[in-house]
């Protein structure tokens, strides 16, 4: 248990050196990798390169670099932005046209809007619990990251006690509602939302994640599109930062005991962004965005 626990544990000193790991991380892979990575992978690289860490932490380099990751991520924050989803909007923003864009801005937002509005019954019937919940849950993740040495946040802890406190909480719910509405409506009704409630909850909660990850590109992509300026010195930045974050973690060997690192390493030698007819696209519309060097920073090859 103990071994399966640290295959999936991300060890640091604090929490904003955690978050730093997961930039430096997401600065170092291929771009199209960054897109496409699993979650497996993503803690396998964070974790080769918190684990040799102490190794290199006393060098100047490593601190200035930490350093100016640090701003960078604040930046981003500042924004209400993540790297992955930032960069997934900057290359939606270098393939289409500015009306197309705002026209795809406007659609995600109606889709966005309609979409809670038909879903609000569903939440305010859960809403009690989900308060109920969280609160309990956020009660009992003080109590264990007070008591622990290496939990920082505990999210482990607050989503075991959401389960935990959430699936009785529907239920009672649900049968205590069912009764309401038998006693308020008849028996029709009753019987009716009592077999077929669980089932439209259940869609709703299928549909969550989606929703979320939807809210968030629309969000990125309005920042993208309506403060283009703001985002170019973003990627200026991050080009930057880029490339000495990888000359850094090339030189000092930084996490090479983990094979991630040096397959992400082969891997900017080998793959392009993206090629072909969507890769083409891009380079003809360069001119109309005026930040070439940001296209070059996403789509040239070895990125």
């Amino acid at each position: 248990r103990e071994s399966w626990t640290r295959k999936v544990t991300v060890t640091a000193p604090d929490w904003k050196t955690l978050k730093i790991f997961w930039a430096l991380r997401d600065l170092y892979v291929p771009s199209k990798r960054l897109i496409e990575m699993s979650m497996v992978d993503k803690v396998l690289l964070a974790q080769a390169l918190a684990s040799d860490y102490d190794r290199v932490k006393d060098d100047p380099e490593v601190k200035r670099i930490m350093d100016r990751v640090k701003r960078y991520s604040r930046k981003l924050d500042a924004l209400g932005l993540k790297d992955k989803g930032n960069l997934q909007s900057a290359v939606l923003v270098m393939s289409n046209s500015t009306i197309r864009l705002l026209c795809l801005l406007v659609v995600r937002c109606l889709y966005i809007f309609c979409l809670h509005v038909t879903l609000t019954p569903v939440y305010l019937i859960l809403a009690p619990v989900y308060v109920v919940a969280t609160v309990y849950s956020r009660a009992k993740t003080r109590q264990a990251v007070a008591a622990s040495t290496v939990k920082i946040k505990g999210k482990d802890v607050m989503g075991t006690y959401k389960v935990i406190i959430a699936l009785p909480l529907v239920f009672v719910g649900h049968i205590v509602l069912s009764g309401l509405i038998w006693i308020r409506s008849g028996e029709v009704s009753g019987v009716g939302y009592f077999f077929f409630a669980p089932l439209i909850q259940y869609v709703v909660y299928k549909m969550i994640p989606e929703d979320i990850a939807l809210i968030r590109s629309t969000y990125s992509l309005a920042v993208n599109v309506l403060f283009q300026k703001d985002q170019t010195e973003i990627w200026k930045e991050r080009r930057s930062l880029k490339e000495d974050v990888r000359e850094l973690v090339d030189r000092l060997g930084w996490g090479y005991d983990h094979a991630s690192i040096q397959e992400m390493k082969m891997l900017r030698k080998t793959e392009t962004f993206d090629s072909g007819h969507f890769y083409r696209s891009v380079r003809s519309m360069m001119d109309s965005f005026a930040i070439e060097e940001v296209e070059k920073d996403l789509f040239f090859k070895h990125d």
